[in-house]
């Protein structure tokens, strides 16, 4: 049948969960976020309600529910197809660290809609490779590309960018270490501590 819904959902550890949605034609019931909940639209238009007021988005929209907000959505023309990531709070946390703690504490971004073009591609990326079964390394490092982009594009404060000196002693020492555990599933954070 043309209209079926179809319905993937896999989980990715310590990054989160993912949802690729397609002929939905249902409003879902009101969802308390628990993180950061990111859902690009690709296709139809939606009535959305985020903490108490409604909109409309539509595709190419990149809707942001953050920790402790509530949303629900309604589906206008019964054909939507849209991708949701819902992050690890675990992941988000260690991103803010990372970040000079900008992410505890408050909203990461004003505004629960996003319409930007380059950001829905970085967003489409990380959705599509995670469905890929990446290693643990590109998985984290698809991950800071995205919530990056996003903290630099629409951030509530401009993002500090670190001066670059000379680090070839360091890249030296991380490309040794992945030379010499090349078969292992190594992880970002275990790079950070060489």
């Amino acid at each position: 049948m043309r209209n079926e819904l179809k319905l993937r959902i896999w989980r990715n550890e310590g990054i989160g969960e993912f949802l690729h949605v397609c002929n939905c034609a249902h409003p879902n019931s009101k969802v308390l976020h628990q993180s950061l909940a990111l859902c690009f639209v690709e296709q139809g238009a939606y009535k959305v309600s985020h903490c108490g007021v409604t909109y409309s988005v539509g595709e190419g929209a990149l809707l942001v529910a953050q920790s402790g907000e509530f949303t629900s959505c309604e589906d206008f023309e019964g054909r939507a197809k849209y991708r949701v990531f819902l992050c690890d709070p675990k992941a988000l946390e260690t991103i803010a660290e990372e970040t000079g703690n900008r992410i505890r504490g408050g909203r990461i971004f004003q505004s629960p809609f996003v319409c930007d073009e380059p950001l829905g591609r970085v967003f489409l990326k990380f959705h599509t490779e995670m469905d890929s079964k990446p290693s643990a390394l590109e998985s984290s490092s698809l991950l800071r590309e995205l919530v990056g982009a996003m903290i630099l594009r629409f951030g509530n404060r401009r993002a500090d960018l670190l001066r670059l000196g000379n680090e070839r002693w360091a890249v030296k020492r991380v490309r040794d270490y992945l030379e010499a555990s090349y078969t292992e599933n190594v992880t970002l954070e275990e790079l950070a501590r060489i």
